[in-house]
């Protein structure tokens, strides 16, 4: 990331973190389970100056997988999204809550702006 910046590239790197998005609250997700071992939240020293990390933190992206998904029981988090550079402007990021039914994940649509 480094080496493209230096060179003026835009640049979106994103999907499955595997660890809790900067800035999102879990808090508001309600669960019966309790904090899983497995998430942990990204370091505050992993960002680039001037990234910024991109999620909708009010719908859930992932869920625990170890019971079958029932609404207000299984752990909801927020692990899937993008770091963008300063050279990309998110317009808008929007979490799209399917119920899990295709998947432990939901989708995010996101518009950025080039500057």
């Amino acid at each position: 990331m480094k080496k493209e910046q230096a060179k003026d590239n835009y640049i979106i790197v994103g999907g499955d973190w595997n660890h809790l998005i900067p800035g999102t609250n879990l808090s508001v997700f309600t669960t019966t389970q309790v904090w899983p071992d497995w998430l942990v939240t990204i370091p505050d020293d992993f960002l680039l100056d001037g990234f910024k990390w991109v999620a909708d933190s009010s719908t859930a992206t992932n869920r625990s997988v170890d019971v079958p998904y029932t609404k207000g029981v299984n752990f909801l988090s927020v692990i899937d999204g993008l770091l963008v550079s300063p050279n990309v402007e998110m317009i808008k990021v929007k979490g799209i809550d399917l119920g899990f039914e295709f998947s432990d994940h939901n989708p995010e649509v996101m518009t950025f702006k080039l500057k």
